[in-house]
């Protein structure tokens, strides 16, 4: 596809759907790593000499370039060389140091605020909608654009201004540039309805998350959407290295053997939805896609699991839970027609459809 770019990392959680010019939204937990992973992918465009723009909205120009140089990057000579373009939102917004001097000549140190917006949202949807007319120079065509926390900008615009901006004028102009520009956006920090607004707008959306698993702090990253193209949209597990790099977690292998689990109580409930799979498919003969489906609740009461290991708070699910979805073992529906809860309930059940999974519960039945 023209305007496709292999952005590290993203690409091989959609190895068959590489990211091309349009507007992602990241989605992503205060305490996760998304500052750290954008700039690791920042990086590992760089070192394939990939044209690179970092936007930075809550962080100094020279912190990001010290990063890129712990990361192994000559971040000055490729800036100087045109490959990496550092955008500074954030400068003009924050109180400084002038120096003064008073009438004898002596130096002073005078604190001075800025009133500055970090973008002019109209000039820059002017800009863009120029552009996608003219059209772009092959300097300005096919660099990499990612930001720290673009939400940032809901400080100095309210909700429907950023949408609007987005939906009339810039998207035209990113797909003209064949430039993929992942939009960073803090979780919490606006309304529900605005980030729907944004996520119809986007051409994908990417998920960075921080949990607490056995008494410590797991991140996961996935692809939620892709539109027209195909994806993974499982989680997956990342970590940071002590030089910092963030790179992906090798799922646990599955092929035949009884996958490893730091908690008794999910080895349990693993256990009782590859049970009742088997119960359904295999000894009932229902349909495949119609079998092993439970509710949390039957998980819960056959397990003598407490609900807080399934149910996290402000709707989200518990650590268990959790655990399952990131290592691709299980997945989930919404089933109508039951009681309670606007007669909606989740169930999951094993995700049989991937092979090594089938090939555990193939095992297991073959034993029973």
């Amino acid at each position: 596809m023209p305007g496709s770019l292999a952005v590290p990392i993203l690409n091989e959680l959609a190895p068959d759907g590489f990211f091309y010019g349009g507007h992602y939204i990241v989605e992503f937990d205060s305490d996760s790593l998304w500052y750290e992973t954008s700039l690791t992918i920042a990086a590992l465009a760089l070192k394939r000499s990939m044209k690179t723009e970092y936007h930075v909205f809550q962080h100094y120009p020279s912190e990001a370039m010290e990063t890129f140089s712990k990361l192994g990057v000559d971040a000055k000579k490729l800036e100087e060389e045109g490959l990496l373009s550092i955008w500074d939102s954030y400068t003009p917004t924050v109180e400084y140091v002038a120096a003064m001097k008073d009438k004898h000549g002596a130096e002073l140190n005078v604190w001075k605020s800025s009133p500055d917006k970090p973008f002019d949202l109209n000039k820059s949807r002017a800009y863009f909608k120029e552009k996608a007319k003219t059209g772009w120079s092959e300097q300005e065509r096919r660099w990499l654009h990612l930001d720290d926390n673009t939400a940032i900008m809901l400080q100095y615009v309210d909700e429907e201004e950023l949408v609007d901006t987005w939906r009339t004028g810039l998207p035209i102009g990113i797909r003209a540039r064949e430039s993929p520009h992942f939009l960073a956006f803090v979780k919490g920090v606006a309304s529900d309805a605005f980030y729907t607004k944004f996520e119809a707008l986007c051409d994908g959306i990417i998920d960075v998350k921080a949990r607490e698993e056995g008494g410590r702090i797991e991140n996961y990253i996935r692809v939620r959407t892709l539109r027209g193209r195909k994806f993974d949209s499982s989680w997956h597990s990342i970590q940071i290295s002590n030089d910092g790099v963030v790179s992906l977690v090798e799922k646990a292998k599955t092929t035949g053997t009884q996958p490893e689990f730091d908690n008794p109580e999910t080895k349990l409930a693993f256990d009782f939805l590859v049970s009742s799979f088997i119960e359904d498919y295999m000894r009932r003969r229902l349909y495949s896609e119609q079998s092993g489906w439970r509710s949390l609740v039957q998980i819960g009461e056959a397990c003598k699991i407490q609900q807080g290991a399934l149910y996290g708070r402000q709707g989200r699910y518990g650590s268990l839970v959790e655990e399952l979805i990131a290592r691709g073992l299980i997945e989930m529906r919404t089933f109508t027609g039951h009681r309670g809860r606007g007669g909606e309930v989740i169930m999951v059940r094993v995700a049989y459809d991937k092979s090594p999974v089938k090939q555990y519960v193939d095992k297991v039945a073959m034993k029973m």
